[in-house]
């Protein structure tokens, strides 16, 4: 991917970073609006976090 967010919207805070890109993910402020960079659904044993970050999603 080449595409990636450099400034948050309005009402949006920072939830995740890493060493390439300085917002993975972001949350609203009041409102239940997630976003992310990367691919949660894309996971393994060596990489678990994804399912764990869609099986918090479905809990809220």
């Amino acid at each position: 991917h080449c595409d990636e967010v450099k400034e948050l919207p309005a009402d949006f805070i920072c939830t995740a970073t890493n060493a390439v890109s300085r917002i993975q993910a972001m949350q609203h402020t009041s409102r239940p609006l997630f976003g992310v960079q990367f691919h949660p659904e894309l996971f393994d044993e060596e990489h678990p976090h994804g399912r764990t970050i869609l099986e918090n999603f479905l809990e809220l």
